[in-house]
């Protein structure tokens, strides 16, 4: 697939009618690109699912500028895996 298609279908302004060929044609090979990846916010790329937990999971660092935003950002993620979602026990 090309890659401005990809772009276009990642940013929801792909042309066509229906995603369904697309779906058909490629959707194994997406499926599989993107296999326990995580779309993190902070660094606006998508991530390993085991690089999300470590950053989750690392200590708060006050010696490093960029640690310490991406723990900032990491408290506040609804993707955090350590945290519970909003309305979970109660």
């Amino acid at each position: 697939m090309a890659r401005p298609s990809v772009s276009m279908l990642l940013a929801g302004t792909y042309p066509a009618r229906s995603l369904d060929l697309v779906e058909r044609k490629h959707g194994a090979a997406i499926v599989k690109a993107l296999r326990d990846r995580v779309l993190c916010p902070h660094l606006r790329r998508g991530i390993p699912a085991e690089e999300c937990r470590a950053h989750a999971a690392a200590p708060m660092s006050i010696s490093n500028v960029a640690r310490m935003r991406q723990w900032e950002a990491c408290r506040r993620c609804p993707l955090n895996p350590f945290t519970e979602p909003e309305g979970g026990k109660g």
